[in-house]
């Protein structure tokens, strides 16, 4: 390849990254920005009762469809065909885990009402949520970024200048915070299914990619349990105001995971590409320096910010935010490397050790919440250190296994 060559290639994966990036921080910068209009509008209560509102129906979001999304869309990638069989039951799971939410609404609310009846209405957003989440894992696997990027923007950019809108326009309360997150949601699913139209054309009667699949939902939806059900466990043991102080200092410190994540969702697409048996060691140690390096920068940068302006931008209510973020950018960085673990295990068709590795982290989180909770030492902060456990545990165990694993003949 000629240095025009390589250089034209370089810029483009440039302008790659810039657009996911940007995407991804002009979605948390408006988060950012529409964070502290909800903490003064609604109030520490407020926020946490529109925090709980989601919880259960994102766990089930990430956890109830058996990994088929991924293993879906990789099985069309390697073979041109997709499983009739695998998408029937994909179908089916939706309504199946709306049905679980809503039954589940009040055992999750901890008695508050309102908490219960935002949770039995977002449940509406799982009836499809299978089929879009198809469609937006087709695209990243086949590096179809804009589409990846719209469907974000949808979820992050559009709820939050929204929210900001309403503010500006007096209208902004629980009631109508709740609906546009709602709205942003369900936008996001139904581009996902336009974007899974090309796969369910394809459709055949092949038998289903259980094998994959399973293995890398055993480790997703630990993941995903691992990703909120540290907000569940407070929701169900602490105040909604502390759940409230909780859920800002996850949205500041998920901001410190935008290049990251944008430099992960690129690599996933050259880890697909790669022969299978390929040498992947060099690629995903230049991705993880360049990661950590990109998180230890950003995270940095919102911890000062909060450490200077938290009391101002996000109010009185919201004390001791400051030490929570702090410990949280710790857990962010942590989890975006282990997002490209996870692109890369699963674009090798090995997903294997992501499920062990998971199962570990999330038995060391349940067990020190549990041990927290029973010794009176639940809250926010100490929640948060256990959440870096989780993020630890889980990236040792996947290396252990990956060390003492037989190398293929």
């Amino acid at each position: 390849m000629t240095i025009r060559g390589t250089a034209s290639r370089h810029f483009r994966r440039a302008i790659r990254l810039g657009q996911t990036a940007g995407v991804t921080y002009l979605g948390m910068g408006l988060s950012l920005l529409s964070a502290p209009l909800l903490a003064r509008e609604l109030g520490a209560d407020g926020r946490g009762v529109l925090a709980a509102a989601f919880v259960l129906v994102q766990l089930l979001s990430w956890s109830a469809f058996l990994g088929l999304p991924r293993g879906l869309a990789m099985q069309e990638l390697r073979n041109g065909y997709a499983s009739r069989n695998a998408l029937r039951v994909v179908t089916l799971l939706g309504p199946i885990a709306a049905v679980i939410a809503f039954i589940a609404s009040g055992a999750a609310a901890n008695g508050d009402d309102r908490i219960a009846t935002y949770i039995k209405v977002a449940a509406s957003v799982l009836v499809l949520a299978g089929l879009g989440a198809v469609g937006v894992e087709r695209a990243l696997i086949r590096g179809q970024l804009l589409a990846v990027n719209l469907s974000r923007a949808l979820n992050l950019v559009l709820p939050s200048l929204a929210i900001i809108i309403a503010f500006g326009s007096g209208v902004l309360t629980l009631q109508s915070a709740f609906v546009i997150t709602l709205s942003g949601q369900m936008l996001s699913v139904l581009l996902g299914i336009v974007l899974a139209t090309p796969l369910l054309r394809s459709r055949t009667r092949i038998p289903a990619p259980w094998r994959f699949s399973l293995h890398y939902w055993g480790g997703s939806a630990f993941d995903g349990i691992g990703a909120r059900v540290d907000q569940l466990i407070l929701a169900a043991c602490v105040l909604p105001n502390q759940l409230g102080v909780y859920a800002v200092a996850v949205t500041c410190a998920s901001a410190a995971g935008g290049f990251t994540q944008a430099l992960n969702q690129l690599t996933y697409s050259r880890f697909a590409s790669l022969p299978i048996g390929s040498d992947d060691a060099p690629m995903l140690r230049k991705r993880t320096f360049i990661g950590l390096a990109m998180s230890a920068l950003s995270g940095g940068l919102i911890v000062v910010v909060v450490a200077l302006w938290g009391d101002w931008l996000f109010g009185s209510s919201f004390d001791g935010l400051f030490p929570i973020v702090s410990v949280l950018v710790i857990a962010q960085a942590m989890n975006d490397q282990w997002q490209l673990r996870t692109y890369l295990d699963s674009a090798s068709g090995d997903p294997s050790a992501l499920m062990w590795a998971s199962a570990c982290g999330m038995v060391v989180l349940v067990a020190v919440a549990v041990l927290l909770g029973m010794s009176g030492n639940l809250s926010g902060l100490s929640m948060a250190w256990a959440l870096v456990g989780f993020a630890a545990v889980r990236l040792a165990v996947r290396a252990i296994i990956h060390r003492t694993r037989p190398a293929p003949v």
